[in-house]
Order: C-alpha cells, then structure tokens, then sequence
C-alpha cells in the first residue's frame, strides 16, 4: 500500500570514477563519444526501452546546449579538478496510476519550473519498467548542469546556491506536488492525498494519514519499516542469483513488513467478523423497536389506551401528514430540477428562428407561454412554471415588439462564437508548441477568452492544460452522434 514515491538526487563525481558523458548514454539508453578519454561509451540499447527522451535550456542557450553529446562532453570539459562534479544526477518515480502523455506533461512542467528557468540545462528521460521487475515501475532519470550557460559556453564558477540542501528539500516537495495535482486529475483523489505527503518521513506521513481521516494507509505507514533504495547495481545482482550483504539486508526488511501485513488482514478479519455480530445485534434491536411502534399507532393506542391518549394520537398524525407533504415537496422539487436543462435547452434554440410570434409548450403542464414569460421563469428560479394568463400576459410581446433588442441579442451572440473559435485554433497552436518544447506565442495567448487568461492568471501551466483539455471534450461532444443531431434540429 506504499504510495510509491522516491525521490534521490546524486552528484556525478569524477574522484568516484564517473562519467557525466556515461551517465547521459546510460539514461538515454544510446551510446556516445566520450571526449575525455577518447572511447565510445558502453551501448545500453538492451536495457528497459526509453519512453520519452528531452533537453531542457534556458532561452539563452546556444544550439549545443540541445546536443547531448556536445551537452555533456562541454560540462565535463569545464571541470579541471581531478574530483570535480559536472552534473547532478535525480532518479524519480512516477504515480503507476498514470498514462504516458500524463507523465510526460509531470515531467516536462517540473523541468521547466524547477530547473530551465533557475539556468540549468536539463536532460531528462523517462523508463519503462524492467519486464523482470516491478511493472508499475515507470520512473524518470533527470541530468543537470552544474553551471549556468554563459555566452557561447558555461560559466567559469559553479552556482553553489543548487548544492545547498534547501533546494534538494524544495524539488522533492514539488514533485510530489506535481504528482498529486496529476492523481487529482486523473481522478484518484485518496492517492493524490498520499502521493502529496511522499516526500516526508514515515511518522510525517502517517500523522497527516491520520488528520484526514485516512486510517488504512496510517495502519500501514505505523507496521512499515523505513527501506533503502536498491539501484541498479543491487538488483542485477539478485536477478543474476549473486550474493550481495546489502540484497540480503534488503529482503530481511521486506520479509518483516510481509508478515506485519499478514497480521494486519488477520487483525482486519477480525475486526469484520466483529462488524457482522454488531451488525445482527443492531437488527434484532430494530426490529424490537418495529414492534414497539406497532403498539404507537394511532388506532392502537386509542385500543389500548382508551379516550386519555387522543392527544398522542392526534400529534402523531400531524407528524405523519408533515411528512408525507415534505416528501411530496421534494418529489416536485427533483421534477423541476431534472426539466431545468431541457428548457434551457428549448429555449435556446428558438430564440435563434426569426421574428415571429414564438410560443413554447411545456412537457410537464402542457401549458402555452410566450418566449419572454418561459425564460423569464427558468431565470427567476420558479419551481413551478407560471404561465402567460396567470401573468395577465405582461410579457406576451416582449421580443416580438422589440426587432432592435432581437437583432442586438443575434450580434452579441456572433460575436461570442467568433472568440470561442479564434481562442480554441489559438489553443490548438498552443498545444503544438508545447509538443515540440518550443515558446508559446504572444499572438496566441492575446486571442484567447478573457476566461482563459483568468485561468491562466491563476493556475499558469496546469491551467493551460486543463484549457487544452477542456476543448478536446468540447470538440467530442460536438462532434458525438448526438452533437449532429442537434445541430441538424
């Protein structure tokens, strides 16, 4: 039940015998020159496949920066130290409830946020899960730059500002940030809850579990043992069959929470066998109490009680009779409440027809109002419809006598339709350019709604999103069997 968060972030170290050059070849699972020592890296095309592959730079960037073997090759040029660090390397893990193009847009908005726009150069991919491993396994390798770019190369001093553990603190809460809101929108709300807290210690966890009332996952986090991230070293020895101290270590940890979790369903059987006695205990008492007020109905009690009671009885009828008006209330209230939308409906489409005398007939009465009289009844929330004569027709010629108020109404409308169209092609050339990591343009943003940009205001790159697919349900809807046919009416 682990909400399957990691984040770890490592620097590449030439004193540990590293290679950012390697490095990247690994993660992109492509083989590269490696200027510094004159060899090709190994290839790594028989590794998990790459999903998504992207580099990240700052608007200043020259064309280099985009070229991961020129990328890397550069960053490890600049460093003269024997134990020097040309980049820093995450490894981050993806919610497994989400699809690809949801994890791309995760990654892709982190990127840019977290780091592009700071001045780093940004090499991430995304892997698919080892097909001997745990399937749910997508996860991200991401590559940094150590320096910001600096006319046509990097900057002779590092940022020592992205070393500091603030920043480290502040990438890990943001991408669980990232994933919750993506959970939220993929339509798992308890997980976006556990995803948003992944970034914290156990007892953190579980106390914020616990203060939203998700008691289960709470249950877990408190029988759980804190474990270590294996990398890729430790599981190529254990899928090989070798011997590793901390493999071992590893599975002793895992063998203890499988057993704490075989005594947490023991315990939870226990606790649903309670439920069930409860549950029948609570029926024999209701039914007692069926029997009991048997014995209070009116007629009953007048029997048995005689002419001392009739107060009693009479009370209990009042109840009875408020009651069944209540529920009669209601009944009519879901009535208006489900025709609502037909007659907006309705009467959207016959403002469109000309200038005629228009009349509308209502489904539920079979009563006959002009135009004015039915929306001016949808608009002013009556429950139930008030027609023309009850109105003594006040309203009976209120758009046939007025063509200017008609013909205004026919301009705004059109006017309104055009900006929707312009906004939605400006939106279409939006999403393309966020396909291809290219800058939005001016133009676009300045032709959508004044909605739209409210939106964006507010919720900047996850409301662009939200924008883009909001019109593709739109354009479904529009098009659905059901969108021709209204049209066509």
């Amino acid at each position: 039940m682990n909400c399957g968060y990691h984040f770890s972030a490592k620097p590449v170290s030439f004193g540990k015998g590293q290679s950012a050059v390697a490095k990247a070849a690994y993660n992109a699972r492509a083989q590269l020159d490696n200027e510094r020592d004159g060899c090709k890296t190994k290839d790594y095309g028989d590794h998990s496949p790459v999903l998504f592959e992207g580099i990240f730079a700052p608007e200043n960037a020259p064309d280099w920066a985009r070229d991961r073997n020129q990328l890397w090759n550069r960053a490890e040029a600049t460093e003269r130290q024997k134990n020097g660090q040309p980049a820093r390397n995450i490894d981050c893990a993806f919610p497994h409830q989400l699809d690809q193009q949801q994890r791309e847009w995760m990654l892709k908005d982190f990127c840019r946020e977290q780091f592009a726009r700071k001045g780093m150069v940004v090499d991430a991919v995304i892997h698919a899960p080892d097909e001997k491993g745990d399937q749910r396994n997508f996860h991200a390798h991401i590559l940094l730059t150590m320096r910001k770019i600096d006319g046509d190369g990097f900057a002779k001093t590092k940022c020592r500002d992205w070393n500091k553990p603030e920043y480290l603190a502040l990438w890990k809460e943001q991408w669980a940030e990232k994933g919750a809101k993506a959970l939220e929108r993929a339509g798992y709300p308890v997980e976006a809850e556990r995803w948003r807290q992944g970034h914290k210690t156990l007892a953190e966890q579980r106390q914020a579990a616990l203060a939203r009332g998700d008691k289960e996952f709470a249950e877990h986090l408190h029988d759980r043992e804190p474990t270590r991230h294996m990398g890729p070293k430790a599981t190529g020895m254990q899928r090989r069959g070798k011997e590793a101290d901390r493999w071992q270590e590893l599975q002793t940890l895992v063998e203890r929470n499988g057993i704490r979790l075989e005594m947490r369903a023991l315990e939870q059987q226990m606790e649903a066998l309670e439920k069930e006695r409860a549950q029948a205990l609570r029926q024999i008492e209701k039914a007692a109490k069926a029997d009991d007020r048997a014995l209070r109905r009116p007629d009953s009690v007048e029997r048995k009680f005689g002419d001392g009671a009739r107060q009693e009885a009479a009370a209990f009828r009042q109840e009875t009779r408020e009651a069944r008006d209540r529920a009669i209330q209601d009944a009519w209230r879901n009535r208006v409440e489900k025709q609502t939308a037909e007659k907006v409906n309705v009467g959207a489409r016959i403002m469109g027809t000309g200038k005629e005398g228009l009349r509308v007939a209502d489904k539920a009465t079979g009563a006959v109002f002009s135009l004015a009289d039915y929306m001016s009844n949808i608009v002013s929330g009556h429950e139930k419809p008030v027609s023309m004569k009850d109105r003594g027709g006040e309203l009976a010629g209120f758009i046939h006598d007025d063509p200017k108020l008609m013909k205004e109404q026919h301009a705004a409308r059109g006017a309104q339709v055009r900006a929707e169209k312009e906004a939605d092609l400006a939106l279409e050339r939006i999403e393309d350019d966020m396909k291809q990591g290219r800058s939005l343009s001016a133009s676009d943003i300045h032709n959508l709604t004044s909605a739209h940009q409210e939106t964006l205001r507010k919720f900047g790159d996850d409301g662009m999103r939200q924008l883009i697919e909001d019109m593709h349900k739109r354009n479904e809807r529009y098009w659905s069997n059901e969108g021709r046919e209204r049209e066509r009416d």
